[in-house]
């Protein structure tokens, strides 16, 4: 059998298996379209024991799914009133022995759900917009990263419970890259607990992932206030105060000290307050 693999454009997920010579032409195994665009695309455990490891999308159509990765047909959706941000595997919380994964909403609301049934364990109201959502560890997460309009902040997997939030530096009213904006890097401060890197206002600073507590701050924008041009001209007639957001790229370690990086530090290491 050739490589397997999936292909994600706007609205439909593709799987195929690669041709293992010239002669091999690629076949396509099955496709799934959802309603709107993709967000994310991600390998989950196999629910259903058939001995393929089921697909977990999110999609702006207001949906999170789970399909058959032998079939592609749909296990399960769950829909939540708003866009989805994005939907990640985590820890089992419900005591069945399977992952269970959280998914969560722009309009500011994030859903524990079973993996197997997607059935509703808890609902947590974030009390503002919903940026960006990320697991704080690799795999078998327990805590997750969010950045809403208000916080950035790490809650329990496995209720939603905030453990520490850190109010940002500046009022979101257009971001730009949101989903790109926070990312998790190496455990930094050594306790055992990876650290979050963001772009509050432009201006990147990394937080201890334990406590919230600012390990530095680059006083250098990366770009800086956004000014005209659409998709921001209307939030700038009503004086709002618009802002961009960078998109961090993770890097491998570059400078040898053990740590990964972001493309920031490509030009200039970053300046620590303190």
């Amino acid at each position: 059998m050739g490589v397997r693999f999936l292909i994600s454009s706007m609205i439909l997920i593709s799987f195929l298996t690669m041709g293992q010579s010239a002669g091999d032409p690629n076949q396509l195994v099955w496709s799934f379209g959802t309603g709107g665009v993709i967000v994310d695309v991600s390998v989950f455990a196999d629910v259903n024991s058939d001995g393929e490891k089921d697909i977990l999308v999110s999609s702006s159509d207001f949906s999170a799914y789970l399909l058959d990765g032998a079939t592609g047909k749909k296990i399960w959706s769950f829909t939540g009133g708003s866009p989805t941000i994005g939907s990640f595997a985590v820890r089992d919380f419900t005591g069945d022995g399977n992952d269970d994964l959280v998914v969560g909403f722009s309009k500011g609301v994030i859903y524990g759900l079973n993996g197997v049934s997607g059935t509703k364990i808890y609902e947590m109201n974030l009390g503002s917009r919903l940026y960006s959502l990320k697991p704080l560890e690799k795999t078998q997460a327990t805590k997750l990263v969010l950045l809403t309009e208000h916080s950035l902040s790490v809650v329990d997997a496995s209720s939603g419970r905030s453990i520490w939030a850190n109010p940002p530096t500046y009022s979101y009213s257009v971001v730009w890259h949101p989903r790109e904006s926070i990312g998790v890097l190496g455990d930094v401060t050594g306790d055992g607990v990876p650290d979050v890197i963001t772009t509050f206002n432009a201006f990147p600073r990394l937080s201890d992932g334990l406590t919230g507590a600012s390990i530095w701050r680059d006083t250098r924008s990366c770009l800086g206030p956004y000014s005209g041009g659409s998709p921001s001209e209307q939030e700038e007639k009503r004086g709002a105060s618009v802002e961009i957001a960078c998109r961090l790229l993770p890097l491998p370690d570059i400078s040898g000290d053990g740590y990964c990086r972001t493309k920031e530090d490509v030009s200039s290491p970053l300046r620590r307050e303190g």
